[in-house]
């Protein structure tokens, strides 16, 4: 369970989407070393659409950001994930302001009509394809290393930063605001941008895909154009993202 985040001036509230059962999503290739698999994904918002996300693209914010956490197979458990410096990978999504609804994410709004309580948590009657919530670029990312955004903050993540956002209507993203934490609404649970330091970005800039095998569709695998070099990037050319997926629960930690 997660505490309140207040020395970091905000609040540590959020919404978790896990999977019940076996087997769990994995990732790999890109700029990592072996598979992750899922451990949670949740999200990160502002109290208006003008700003919510933890990084931005050439100076902008976005009114919300989605992170999919991963740990490192290889580790066993998150726990063991976190004491070393490639044990995580976050995949990061941003979300822009669209007049159209995105129809997989109303299945997610309407069971956050059950969760609008502190420790409260439901499964959903819907389970979709984790893929069908992402956008559908996924070659053009940036990639850093760097820490985790919530207490204590441990320098082990690989981050995956996707440039094309996710498109949401405003009443969408509004439903997330209506959550509420022991003091209230949760409208402000995004840490503030940090300082890059020393660390180096790479970006992804040519056509590199990720792709995907279904575990109920084992032996499909959709057909990609082909690989070409990359530039700018680093890890291997292993890139592929296989996902496999099961019922998500959903919950509210504080």
């Amino acid at each position: 369970m997660l505490s309140r985040a207040e020395d970091f001036g905000y609040d540590g509230s959020i919404v978790l989407i896990e999977v019940e059962n076996e087997p769990h999503p994995r990732v790999s290739g890109g700029p990592l070393d072996g598979a992750y698999v899922f451990s949670q994904m949740h999200f990160h918002w502002g109290d208006n659409d003008t700003f919510g996300s933890e990084d931005k693209i050439n100076h902008r914010s976005f009114p919300m950001e989605l992170h999919m956490v991963f740990y490192k197979e290889e580790y066993k458990t998150v726990k063991e994930a976190v004491t070393h410096t490639d044990g995580l990978t976050v995949l990061a999504f941003f979300y822009e302001l669209d007049r159209h609804q995105h129809p997989v994410y109303d299945d997610i709004t309407s069971a956050l009509g059950n969760v609008t309580e502190p420790h409260s948590s439901v499964i959903m009657s819907n389970p979709f394809s984790i893929l069908n919530i992402l956008p559908y670029d996924l070659r053009r990312y940036f990639t850093y290393r760097g820490s985790l955004t919530t207490p204590p903050c441990s320098e082990v993540v690989i981050w995956l930063d996707f440039e094309q956002p996710i498109r949401l209507t405003h009443e969408q993203i509004e439903v997330f605001r209506e959550l509420r934490s022991a003091n209230g609404k949760i409208r402000h649970n995004f840490r503030p941008i940090q300082p890059i330091g020393d660390r180096t970005v790479f970006y992804n800039i040519d056509s590199n895909y990720f792709t995907y095998n279904e575990i109920d569709d084992p032996g499909h695998e959709p057909e990609w154009p082909s690989k070409r070099t990359r530039k700018n990037s680093c890890g291997s050319n292993r890139n592929k993202i296989y996902i496999s997926f099961s019922i998500m629960l959903l919950l509210v930690y504080l």
